[in-house]
């Protein structure tokens, strides 16, 4: 769906129950998302000594968070659309994908270019900045914008 969102298909959703158990969904799947990445970093940050593989380790721990937010959104879908609409998580798989290319891009070009301190300390900025701009293409408020 990469389509702007036709906003009576969001109000038409939210005045049934089923657009509020797919939001609730949505939010239970990246809070897990967002404790399984906490607690890789917690792992990741008590080994004194890096990993052989840092590099690939580096660049998976920056996509944990949204690629297991698409993944469980991605078995609720399936899940969910046996018996109905999927609405919310047909918005949320491409933005939680988004969010993975972004998050690799960036952390590409913090690989390409190790000595530029401003890319370091502006890595997530980026990242949210790119993503907020996907989001409002996708939501249709980008050429207001």
């Amino acid at each position: 769906m990469l389509q702007s969102i036709d906003w009576s298909t969001i109000e038409l959703e939210m005045s049934e129950p089923r657009g509020w158990l797919q939001l609730g969904v949505i939010a239970g799947a990246l809070a897990i998302a967002w404790l399984c990445d906490r607690r890789v970093a917690r792992t990741r940050s008590r080994r004194a000594v890096p990993h052989p593989d840092s590099r690939f380790a580096g660049s998976l721990v920056r996509v944990i968070f949204p690629l297991t937010a698409w993944l469980l959104l991605s078995l609720a879908r399936i899940a969910m659309r046996r018996s109905g609409s999927t609405f919310f998580l047909d918005i949320a798989l491409p933005l939680m994908l988004a969010l993975v290319a972004i998050r690799i891009v960036v952390y590409g070009l913090r690989r390409m270019f190790p000595g530029a301190t401003w890319l370091k300390t502006s890595e997530r900025t980026m990242a949210f900045a790119v993503w907020a701009l996907v989001a409002l293409h996708f939501i249709g408020f980008l050429p207001q914008v």
